[in-house]
C-alpha cells in the first residue's frame, strides 16, 4: 500500500518507485560498514589509507543495493499482477480481526 505520492499514480506506477525506494534504504544500510571499515584502517594505521578503500567499499554497498533494490522492483512487478486478495487466502485469522483490519502494522508504514 503505497503512502506516497504514486499512491495518486496507480498500481504501474508501484515497481518504478520501489525499485529507487528499496537502493535508498538498502544501501543507506550497507554504506555504514563501508565507512566504519574505512575509519577503522585510519584509525589503526594512520593517514597511510588508500582512498581507494573507501571508493572499493562504497562500490561494493551500491552494488548490493542495486541489485536488492531490482529484485525488490521485480517482486512488486510480479505481486502485482496478481488480484488485490489473492493474498488474503494465505493469511491466517489471527492477523486479521473480523471487520478486516488489523492490528499489526510493519515499522515504515508507521513513518508516513
Amino acid at each position: 500500500m503505497p503512502h506516497g505520492f504514486e499512491a495518486f499514480l496507480g498500481p504501474w506506477s508501484y515497481p518504478t518507485f520501489m525499485a529507487p525506494h528499496s537502493f535508498a534504504v538498502i544501501h543507506g544500510i550497507l554504506i555504514l560498514p563501508a565507512l566504519c571499515h574505512y575509519r577503522y584502517l585510519l584509525i589503526t594505521s594512520g593517514n597511510t589509507v588508500s582512498p581507494w578503500i573507501i571508493l572499493r567499499n562504497v562500490f561494493i554497498s551500491f552494488l548490493a543495493g542495486s541489485f536488492l533494490g531490482i529484485c525488490l522492483g521485480y517482486g512488486v512487478y510480479q505481486a502485482s499482477s496478481r488480484p488485490y486478495d489473492h493474498y488474503f487466502q494465505f493469511v491466517t485469522h489471527e492477523w486479521i480481526d473480523a471487520d478486516g483490519t488489523t492490528p499489526y502494522r510493519y515499522a515504515c508504514d508507521m513513518v508516513s
